[in-house]
């Protein structure tokens, strides 16, 4: 516009912010089109402290294991099993105990009641726990137990 001004059906203010706009975006460097401001970055997933103790940390094949957990929200709890081999399985919940719920900083022990789990593979065996609260927080925690 080199500080022209065109009368073509415009006023002077209307030509003096055009030049004003188009000075802003060529310093934004933008030439022609409007910046845009990206999309906020998703929210990473919060996380609670999560607690998995054993009664022992070593067994012989065909103890039982009995699992001390405490949350710090209230959530859902899954306890997997992964034995010596690598295959996984779920422990808790089950058919017998499906209700998953742990209330925030109370002890609930998993293998003590009716059902009872058993070893039956040596080696280093994993535990994991993951407990999902109800805004989606999660709190994981993992341990290893030796089986002789």
């Amino acid at each position: 516009m080199n500080g022209k001004i065109f009368r073509n059906g415009g006023s002077k203010t209307r030509v003096t912010a055009l030049m004003a706009l188009a000075a802003a975006l060529v310093t934004a460097g933008t030439v022609g089109t409007l910046a845009q401001t990206p999309a906020p970055a998703p929210a990473a997933p919060r996380s609670f402290e999560l607690s998995l103790v054993p009664d022992k940390l070593i067994y012989k094949k065909g103890d039982a294991i009995v699992f001390t957990v405490v949350s710090a929200q209230n959530c859902s709890l899954k306890l997997t099993l992964v034995d010596a081999s690598g295959d996984a399985g779920i422990l808790f919940p089950n058919q017998i105990e499906s209700d998953g719920a742990v209330e925030a900083s109370k002890e609930v022990q998993i293998g003590a009641g009716r059902v009872v789990f058993k070893l039956r593979e040596p080696g280093t065996q994993t535990v994991i726990a993951t407990c999902t609260a109800p805004d989606g927080a999660r709190g994981r925690t993992q341990l290893r137990v030796e089986v002789d």
